[in-house]
């Protein structure tokens, strides 16, 4: 005849409460926060604005855009 779940679990007591007490000693790793200050941002803005500069002038160089020129000036007043 095979054991009850009763029976099982009070046999695995002495397991379980091993396991658990050798999971406590380990110590969890602390987590890193990885912080962006404000200079570093505004670094990166730089050269986001310098990198994208000499393509967006191209592309708009293509393009006539004195007339969204005109209708963005007049959208402002």
């Amino acid at each position: 005849m095979t054991d009850s779940w009763e029976e099982v679990w009070e046999k695995s007591q002495s397991s379980l409460e091993a396991i658990r007490n050798s999971v406590s000693t380990l110590t969890s790793p602390t987590p890193r926060v990885l912080r962006v200050s404000q200079l570093d941002a505004e670094s990166l803005d730089a050269e986001l604005v310098q990198l994208l500069q000499e393509p967006i002038t191209k592309a708009l160089s293509v393009v006539n855009v004195r007339p969204l020129f005109f209708i963005f000036q007049k959208l402002g007043n």
